[in-house]
């Protein structure tokens, strides 16, 4: 009997631990989720642009139409599928006069490379540099909006590059919405919820590096920046300890955190029964609607 539990400790390890950090949080896919949509053409304009490291990425803009729209909203999705599926959760900004931007991450969807956290982290700057260009050509505002592991990728992304990659232009609106603190503590959490896997726990801190953890003392480089923290009290992916830590740890003057009571992951606009959707739209709108001169 202690033979076949050594084995299946052995066999854990093999399939969990022993693979990169990417494969353990990062899960494309390559389907079209919306490929029967036949209306899809009329709103959203596709294309490709390049990653930090050469790699070409698909990207969406919906709610392209709007040609002087009230703001640019860079999204930045989670973890599973791709933009395909996630960037509906997104759409529906399109209908008050915002215009939205998707992308895939190496390894997602159409977009070519390999899947890797270090491959996102340059696909992230990349898209921030569009969106910026972007948001600069139309002269309107620009939200950096991040879901789940999205988020933790874009807070990585700006804690590591914290000034503006135009001198000239900030993001108005940080939106960070459900991402966790750290690869290592969401990745011992999740061991922790089985009793076959509890006894596991330390390898999460041993194995997995730490180096691309979203939290921690550089996110005192993000102090000039506005967030909104958006979580679920009973997130049954990502404990909402996770974002109070981050919260915590920004400097900032200008942050705000609102959670919700559902059990529910990446669902603040979709839960009590829409009128989330109303509170958080005229949050954006109060970020990025310029302030009269006297």
């Amino acid at each position: 009997m202690q033979h076949l539990f050594l084995k299946f400790y052995q066999l854990l390890f093999l399939l969990f631990f022993l693979p990169s950090c990417s494969h353990l949080f990062l899960q494309p896919s390559k389907i079209d989720y919306t490929v029967h949509w036949k209306e899809r053409s009329e709103h959203i304009q596709d294309g490709f642009f390049q990653s930090k490291n050469g790699t070409k990425l698909h990207y969406w803009l919906m709610g392209w139409k709007n040609t002087k729209p009230k703001a640019v909203v860079l999204q930045f999705h989670g973890n599973a599928e791709n933009m395909t599926s996630h960037g509906m959760s997104l759409g529906w900004l399109t209908h008050h006069n915002l215009q939205v931007l998707s992308f895939d991450y190496q390894g997602y969807g159409k977009s070519y490379g390999e899947k890797s956290v270090t491959n996102a982290l340059e696909d992230c700057y990349a898209a921030i540099q569009m969106a910026t260009e972007h948001a600069q050509k139309l002269n309107v505002p620009l939200v950096l909006y991040g879901q789940s592991l999205g988020g933790s990728l874009l807070l990585k992304t700006l804690k590591d590059h914290p000034q503006p990659l135009n001198p000239e232009w900030n993001p108005n609106l940080v939106i960070v919405e459900s991402a966790f603190y750290s690869y290592p503590m969401i990745a011992r959490e999740k061991l922790a919820n089985f009793f076959i896997t509890w006894p596991l726990q330390w390898m999460a801190y041993v194995l997995l590096p730490s180096s691309y953890n979203p939290g921690g003392k550089d996110l005192k480089n993000l102090a000039h920046m506005s967030f909104l923290f958006l979580y679920s009290e009973d997130d049954p992916i990502v404990p909402i300890h996770h974002g109070r830590l981050l919260y915590e740890e920004i400097p900032s003057k200008d942050k705000t955190f609102w959670s919700y009571p559902e059990s529910a992951h990446i669902a603040y606009a979709y839960v009590n029964k829409g009128a989330n959707k109303l509170k958080l739209l005229n949050f954006i709108l109060e970020k990025t609607t310029p302030t009269p001169t006297k």
